[in-house]
This record gives C-alpha cells, sequence and structure tokens, in this order.
C-alpha cells in the first residue's frame, strides 16, 4: 500500500475544474451541479491515491480519470460518474511505495522505471505547486537539459522526455492535457510523472541534434526564427504532405513495415511503429519538417491549428470509410483526435518555441502512426457520398403532436442524441471521440467546402464544417448504440495493411 499524500496538497493538486477562457477551449456542456462537480473531485483524489498509472505489466493506462473529466464536461450527474469510475477500479492496479526519492539530482536516473512513479508524482507535486504548470512544463519536457546530457555518452541513458511524452500512442500528452484543460494541476503531475516511466517510442523523430548541436540545433533554428520575424514561414500545408507521403512508395505498407500477423491488442506487433521508424524515420521527418510554425505570429498559430483540427480528423474519419466496406474506427488513429482537443490548453501554457516544437513533434507523431497503421487511403469524395450530416438514433421514435413545426425531422440536432448516448457508453475512448468532435463541429461547423481547395490532396475541396458529425456517426454505429438497444461494438486493431 502506497503512502498517503499530505491533505492540503492533495486539495492543492485537484481543485474544482474551471473551463480555460481562451480562443478554441472547450467549454462544459449544460448539467454540471455542485454535487458532480464535488464527486468528480472525490474520485479524482481516490485515483490519484489509490491505482498506479500502467494497470497492467504491459504498461496499459489507466483512463478512470479521463473517462471522469469527459463525461462530466458533457453534463454527467453523480450516479453516473460513480458508476463509470466504478467500471475502471475493478482491473487497476493498486499504487505502491517507490524504491526510493526522487530528487532534482537524480530525477533523469530512473526515467523508463515504472517502479519510481510514486516517487515522480510526489517530486513533481512539489515542483508544479511551487513553479506553477508552464515552468514545470518547460523544465522537466521541452529543456535541453531534460532530453539530452551532453556528458552522458550512452544514448539508451538519456532522458528524452519529449520522446516520451509522445510515446505510448500519445498518452502522456493526453493526460496532462485534461490537466491543463480542466485546471487540474494533479492531473498535469500525473502525466509528467507517466512520461518518466514511459519508454520512448520516436527516437528517429526527437534525436540528439534536436537538442544539442550548437546553431545547427532544432531548438536554436526555432529560437532565431521565432527571433528575427513574426512573419509566416514557408510552410507545407499537412494536406499536400499527406498527399505526397501517399504517393511515396517507400511509404507503402508493404514497404515500410510487414503486415502484423495477428491484431490482439496486446500484442505489440499490431503497432509496427518500431519497424516503420527504423526503416523509413528519416524520410517521415524529411516530409514533416516542411510543416513549419512560427508561434510568434499568433494568426499564423491559428491557422495551423485549424488545419490540425481537420487533418486529424481525416487520418481517423475519412481514412476508416474504404470503399463499400465498414467503417473501420482505427484505435491508434483514433488517439489523434482525443489528443487535438488539448492543443489550445498547450499552446497557452507554453513559450513561443516549446510552441514550436509542442505542434511540428505532434504532426509528425501523427504522420508516422498513420503509415504504421498501412497508410491508409484518404478517399475524401467517396467519404462524402456515402455518409450523412443528419443522423436518426435508432430505437423507438417519438410521435410529435401535430402542432410541432415538423415531424420530417426528428433529430433535428444531431448532437444530442449523439452526446446522450455517449454519457451512457462504457468505453472512455469512445467518449473523448466524441466530446473532441463535438467540439470541433461548434468551431468549425459552418465552414464551408473549398476552404482546403488549394491543397494537392485529392477531394481536400469537398470538405466542410459536416465533416465532424459524419464521423461522429459512423463512430456511433461502431461503438454500438447502446442506449438505444444496440449491441456492444469495439475499435479496430487489424489496420489497414495489404494482405496477401
Amino acid at each position: 500500500m502506497a503512502s498517503r499524500t499530505p491533505k492540503d496538497t492533495l486539495d492543492a493538486l485537484f481543485e474544482t475544474p474551471k473551463t480555460l477562457k481562451i480562443e478554441l477551449a472547450p467549454v462544459f456542456t449544460p448539467g454540471l451541479s455542485s454535487d458532480s462537480t464535488k464527486t468528480l473531485v472525490r474520485l479524482l483524489k481516490d485515483n490519484h491515491e489509490r491505482f498506479h498509472i500502467f494497470f497492467n505489466e504491459l504498461g496499459f493506462r489507466n483512463h478512470a480519470s479521463h473517462h471522469l473529466l469527459a463525461i462530466y464536461a458533457l453534463g454527467a450527474p453523480s450516479e453516473l460518474l460513480e458508476t463509470a469510475y466504478k467500471s475502471h477500479t475493478d482491473y487497476q492496479r493498486a499504487a505502491f511505495d517507490s524504491p526510493g526519492d526522487i530528487t532534482e539530482s537524480n530525477w533523469r536516473t530512473h526515467v523508463g522505471d515504472e517502479r519510481y512513479y510514486r516517487a515522480y508524482l510526489k517530486f513533481f507535486s512539489n515542483a508544479a505547486l511551487s513553479r506553477g504548470v508552464g515552468a514545470t512544463l518547460e523544465k522537466y519536457i521541452f529543456s535541453t537539459s531534460a532530453n539530452w546530457v551532453e556528458a552522458v555518452q550512452d544514448e539508451k541513458k538519456q532522458p528524452q522526455m519529449l520522446n516520451r511524452f509522445f510515446s505510448g500512442v500519445l498518452h502522456p500528452l493526453i493526460h496532462a492535457g485534461h490537466g491543463l484543460e480542466f485546471g487540474s494541476l494533479g492531473m498535469v503531475v500525473e502525466g509528467i510523472a507517466m512520461t518518466c516511466v514511459t519508454q520512448t517510442d520516436f527516437d528517429e523523430l526527437v534525436p540528439r541534434s534536436t537538442f544539442i548541436g550548437g546553431q545547427a540545433s532544432t531548438f536554436s533554428s526555432l529560437r532565431s526564427m521565432l527571433s528575427l520575424s513574426s512573419k509566416p514561414a514557408n510552410s507545407t500545408h499537412a494536406f499536400t504532405i499527406a498527399a505526397r507521403m501517399l504517393k511515396d512508395p517507400d511509404l507503402a505498407s508493404g514497404s515500410a513495415c510487414a503486415a502484423p500477423r495477428n491484431f490482439k491488442a496486446e500484442d505489440e506487433g499490431v503497432l509496427p511503429l518500431r519497424e516503420v521508424l527504423e526503416k523509413r524515420g528519416e524520410s517521415i521527418r524529411k516530409y514533416a519538417a516542411g510543416w513549419t510554425v512560427n508561434a510568434n505570429n499568433k494568426e499564423e498559430v491559428r491557422e495551423k491549428i485549424d488545419e490540425l483540427f481537420f487533418f486529424v480528423i481525416l487520418l481517423y474519419g475519412v481514412s476508416g470509410l474504404q470503399g463499400e466496406n465498414k467503417f473501420k474506427a482505427d484505435f491508434f488513429m483514433m488517439h489523434f483526435v482525443t489528443t487535438s482537443i488539448f492543443l489550445p490548453a498547450y499552446l497557452e501554457a507554453l513559450s513561443p518555441t516549446s510552441q514550436s516544437v509542442l505542434l511540428r513533434t505532434y504532426f509528425a507523431s501523427v504522420l508516422s502512426i498513420w503509415v504504421a497503421r498501412g497508410r491508409p487511403a484518404l478517399p475524401i469524395a467517396e467519404f462524402y457520398a456515402q455518409t450523412s450530416p443528419t443522423l436518426t438514433a435508432p430505437g423507438p421514435v417519438p410521435t410529435p403532436d401535430s402542432s410541432a413545426l415538423t415531424t420530417d425531422a426528428l433529430a433535428p440536432n444531431a448532437w444530442l442524441p449523439v452526446l446522450q448516448s455517449t454519457l451512457l457508453h462504457p468505453n472512455e475512448h469512445l467518449t473523448k471521440v466524441q466530446r473532441t468532435l463535438a467540439h470541433l463541429a461548434k468551431l468549425y461547423g459552418d465552414w464551408p467546402a473549398g476552404m482546403w481547395a488549394d491543397t494537392e490532396l485529392e477531394g481536400a475541396e469537398n470538405l466542410d464544417g459536416t465533416l465532424f458529425v459524419r464521423v461522429a456517426g459512423l463512430t456511433m454505429k461502431r461503438l454500438g448504440w447502446l442506449r438505444e438497444g444496440e449491441a456492444m461494438g469495439e475499435w479496430d486493431y487489424t489496420g489497414f495493411w495489404e494482405h496477401k
């Protein structure tokens, strides 16, 4: 049994959640109450104290807090919060004390060792409470000293915190992102501690030269760019980069990686990211390098965020509908969606240099995972032809009174049945996906087709603000409208490889 966190510290780590008062940040759906808020805070504290961040020996992450925060933001009452939490606690690993303390002098020494998670929690709690969130992220994730130490020759012993932050299918980034969005210092601390005990996945994307190498390092180049000018850089659009990658035979599934032989979730081979990066990491890094952002130029940053939001939904949603086959709700690319909602919160917390590094590393990571899933095509025109922005939930339908404005559109706002059903679904990933899609629909629902017509991606001229509700409908159908009586569906692990 792990030692308890002092009450005053725990209270400071988990205060009442609040929304960020910044552009592009989500807002809470009506339905909150003082009772549900008290329940949420109590359960977040309980999770922090009782459980390890990994629920099994394979390093699968504890998602209980993600589920709680997502449904709270959608208006879940206390009883639903309690039920959702109970659905996770049955399989969690109990927290345990670490073999030793983590200090300023040794915190880099034990990275990658999950036994030190509890000690990292205590260390980063003290750091965040004294420094603040932004300064803590800058020092322990984005600084040169948090990533590469020149005196250490063995690269396996380097801290590589930025690499770890994006590893594990982006989970440390997601976890800390919840903390930034909801004003939960405890969630940020847990996310940084998770980063420390996560193995590195992106060695080829975040090499030594990112931080060390004098004026040639990525950080030095970014600092020079940001200090010299606020004018937009000559950046290649994300859609154009994807279009070029789709035409590159070296990135085809048979060339970039071999198709996995089985598709069990617990099999590491289901995401051959290591093979892809070892064989094609340099190529992917060069493609990603064409996408730049000058964080001193707020207009450019806004344009880049708009671009990323549409791009990640394309990769998950449009690629999932290939030909006449059923929609593949890809488990790994789904995390592109659940990560994206937190990007505005990160931009609010970080310096311009770190903002640029965050966005560029995120973009490169997304491209790499896309290739590792088989580099599926993006048939935009076909997607629009096969989907609809109007949704009707299955099951019994109401009989409107004759005085109703219309009897033809029983669900005039498609998002209301989607979110109602989402609240009762036990899969926390579905909740996060649909909350993100609903938020993006608020931001971009009125965007007309043609906004992206000047890119090289075929069919991009068709993209409009209905993209998000179309993807939400496909996702709901794949995972199941449980509230309405459908059976439970599941995420897809089979990828998009060409099997012979």
